[in-house]
């Protein structure tokens, strides 16, 4: 991660300063209305200063953050006198699973809010949208209200729910209430565990008829056992046998 992040503000130096010699060529170019000289050009080079950058790096996953942060922690030095060339750059980091929850919730702002809504279980997810639109509400310009928005829209789709209640949602979590959240996350939970409670079922059904098949039950009995089509029992009975393989 620091060779990554260092490579990123070297490709953007390279960008920025190609723009400034270019644009103050120009400048140069009009003050003079003719062909730079040679003194010309390194007035030019003489002028420009790289700006400083504060490389940040957010981090939001689950694992616990272990890289290092500084680059010279991943040069290995065989002599000494090399140690002063090594390039003393590092980058600050924000581990979000390194904020407890407490402290998340004291830390009355957008990023802590967002860190929390991140992270949370599904009990405590309407709360957390809940405290994260009301600093939005209170606190943001329309811009980041907007982008923020996007971004809760689609923390909420992430739990299964379609674009048109997510809309509803947020809108309702802007009028300071989170019932609907909470309402929708509780019916699709139970949604999923009747689905899967179903397809257990009708496993157990379908190794029912397996073993009927394997012992020559008629298909008729079957049905009448298990509660499967004909047609998949049918099915069933064109694989391959234990005896035949």
């Amino acid at each position: 991660m620091p060779v990554r992040m260092l490579t990123y503000i070297m490709l953007f130096y390279q960008d920025w300063l190609k723009k400034q010699i270019e644009y103050k060529r120009k400048i140069k170019q009009k003050e003079k209305k003719g062909t730079l000289d040679e003194a010309d050009i390194e007035a030019i080079y003489d002028t420009i200063k790289l700006p400083a950058v504060f490389p940040i790096l957010l981090y939001n996953g689950d694992r616990k953050w272990t890289t290092p942060s500084e680059l010279k922690e991943l040069i290995g030095v065989r002599y000494e006198a090399l140690g002063k060339y090594v390039p003393n750059f590092r980058y600050y980091k924000i581990i979000e699973n390194e904020f407890s929850p407490k402290s998340k919730k004291e830390i009355k702002s957008i990023n802590a809010a967002m860190f929390e809504l991140e992270q949370a279980g599904e009990e405590d997810v309407s709360e957390c949208a809940l405290r994260l639109t009301k600093i939005l509400t209170k606190e943001a310009n329309p811009e980041l209200k907007r982008d923020f928005k996007l971004w809760l829209n689609q923390l909420i789709r992430g739990y299964g729910i379609s674009g048109t209640e997510v809309n509803k949602i947020i809108k309702e979590l802007e009028a300071g209430k989170m019932t609907l959240l909470e309402a929708t996350i509780k019916k699709n939970r139970e949604k999923a565990k009747n689905e899967g409670r179903s397809e257990g079922e009708i496993k157990g059904k379908i190794d029912v008829a397996k073993k009927m098949i394997d012992k020559g039950m008629d298909i008729q009995t079957i049905i009448e056992v298990t509660g499967l089509p004909e047609a998949k029992i049918k099915t069933l009975a064109k694989r391959p046998t234990k005896d035949a393989a």
